[in-house]
């Protein structure tokens, strides 16, 4: 892919917010890379915007699909953070109760 500048993102529809990170960081604009792709996920550009906008069908799939193990991981950790969380505030309801 050629150098992504804010003008075509903002072709593309992006939201001024995220133009706005986006030339913050590469006011020049930015030649994919890892590096890139790593930081623009650090710095809170939305990923997925970017993919559904920019990709094609083929490479969009596969990008989905590459996502697919992640997100599965994300959700057991959540739920087993959720947990944590629920028990700990059952203890301190618990210790609450007997003051």
């Amino acid at each position: 892919m050629k150098r992504i500048t804010k003008r075509m993102l903002r072709l593309k529809g992006a939201c001024e917010d995220q133009v706005a990170i986006f030339a913050k960081e590469w006011p020049h604009g930015v030649t994919p890379s890892m590096e890139a792709c790593q930081r623009a996920a650090a710095i809170g550009l939305n990923l997925y915007w970017f993919a559904e906008n920019m990709l094609g069908a083929t490479a969009l799939a596969a990008y989905d699909a590459a996502g697919v193990p992640a997100w599965a991981a994300y959700q057991a950790a959540r739920a087993t953070a959720l947990a944590a969380y629920q028990a700990a505030r059952a203890t301190a309801l618990w210790d609450a109760l007997q003051i």
